[in-house]
């Protein structure tokens, strides 16, 4: 069989120049300057670092163990526990400072596994609001117990008061008349921002504390002169029975408070039982973590052990 001029299908390849390659339209060009403006790469050190790790399969033939860039610190991390260890252990020859490096290593491990435990076992976070709702009971609990330690040391016979609440009490103390004098001090006309005046049932017994306290009763709204008070080695029956007038108002006051914040405070307890609640039920990943932990420790123990005879 032959093949005429017309049949060769190969004849214009070896005949014809090739053709050029199509002109790209306006619009290709114009997408091509943006596809190549975008990011050719990271341009940071910090960047580059991490990408370099990118293709980073198992690391079996690595020429470095260091942990790779994070927000964690980890990599600086190893290497201060490897400079460390280098000081410590002083390695010569290849196994010691291979032990080193896989021990620093370790440690790392052993931190975060210590940082999940940490993370396994806390409670859920408070609000704003929760957290200084609780700091405020406490604050009060506090006042509270020191004014109930003046009260018991004057009822019982035992003072002088002890030196380490006089201040916190004096003060305590202050704030209270103070704020007495304001809630019987009639309103002025016209003044909007002024306070609404208290109810008969509450105003009564409060001016016949105030009548109680004396002529001189505006020395109990300076803290100095309470403290002054308070530090003496025997005060009189009549400043006892002020002293004591004023304490049991205080006291009533603040357990008030306290029982304002009991609303939160119960929320945030039922909510950390719930927590201590499920972590009870479902304690698998706990255990597994400690697992961990414990293996990593003893490995630490073996590495520790072998430097040392080295």
């Amino acid at each position: 069989m032959t093949f005429g001029p017309t049949s060769n299908r190969l004849a214009g390849l070896w005949d014809d120049p090739p053709a050029g390659p199509t002109p790209r339209s306006p619009a290709q060009q114009q997408a091509s300057r943006r596809n190549g403006a975008q990011s050719h790469g990271p341009n940071t050190d910090a960047g580059k670092a991490r990408s370099r790790l990118n293709s980073l399969k198992h690391g079996l033939l690595a020429s470095a163990i260091t942990p790779p860039t994070d927000r964690r610190g980890d990599d600086q991390l190893y290497r201060d526990v490897r400079q460390a260890l280098v000081e410590g252990f002083n390695p010569v020859g290849f196994t010691p400072h291979a032990l080193i490096d896989t021990l620093a290593a370790d440690y790392i491990d052993l931190a975060r596994v210590r940082r999940l435990i940490e993370a396994v076992q806390r409670p859920p976070a408070l609000t704003v609001e929760e957290a200084k709702q609780l700091e405020r009971a406490e604050h009060l609990k506090r006042q509270l117990m020191h004014l109930e330690t003046v009260a018991s040391a004057a009822s019982g016979g035992a003072w002088p008061c002890p030196p380490e609440v006089v201040t916190s009490v004096a003060d305590i103390l202050a704030t209270l008349m103070t704020g007495m004098e304001a809630d019987v001090a009639p309103a002025a006309p016209n003044d909007p921002d002024g306070l609404d005046p208290l109810p008969d049932e509450e105003l009564r017994p409060l001016l016949k504390l105030l009548e109680d306290l004396g002529p001189r009763r505006q020395l109990w709204a300076q803290p100095e002169v309470i403290e002054a008070l308070l530090r003496r080695k025997r005060i009189g029956v009549q400043d006892l029975t002020r002293l004591m007038a004023l304490l049991d108002r205080a006291i009533t006051r603040l357990r008030e408070l306290l029982g304002s914040q009991r609303g939160t405070v119960a929320q945030v307890e039922q909510r950390d039982a719930a927590f201590e609640l499920q972590l009870a039920q479902d304690p698998g990943r706990l255990m597994l973590l400690r697992r961990y932990q414990s293996r990593i420790e003893h490995a630490i123990e073996r590495k520790v052990r072998q430097l040392g005879r080295e």
